[in-house]
């Protein structure tokens, strides 16, 4: 599994549900066209945290590297939906930090089958 992280604000003036739908509709899209295998949108709470993170966290997690580059290319490409969708989410965004992981329980890494990890199904 690879998991792309971002943590970023909203610009001022853009109401954060304004933000929250656009980021439903952005990685909902990309979950029925079967690039994401399932995301998480997040809001920190009571102020905890580092702020330089900002306040919203999002994860979006994909079984291959290369359905992550689908969703990027997707993005890039110009006169798709997915570039409306993009560009709704990206231009309510300030103070983007983006992480990109693969999961320590891959085979490939030394870990168990996906279908032990933790003790759950994961795959």
């Amino acid at each position: 599994m690879h998991r792309y992280h971002l943590w970023f604000d909203h610009r001022p003036g853009v109401r954060d549900t304004d933000l929250a739908r656009a980021l439903h509709a952005l990685l909902a899209h990309h979950r029925e066209a079967g690039r994401l295998r399932e995301y998480a949108v997040e809001r920190r709470r009571l102020g905890l945290g580092p702020r330089e993170l900002g306040e919203w966290h999002v994860v979006a997690v994909a079984r291959e590297l290369s359905a992550l580059d689908a969703v990027f290319d997707e993005a890039a490409s110009r006169g798709t939906g997915a570039e409306a969708l993009h560009a709704a989410v990206w231009g309510k965004l300030a103070n983007v930090r983006t992480v990109l992981c693969r999961e320590v329980a891959d085979p490939a890494l030394g870990g168990p089958p996906p279908a032990v990890a933790g003790g759950h199904e994961v795959a």
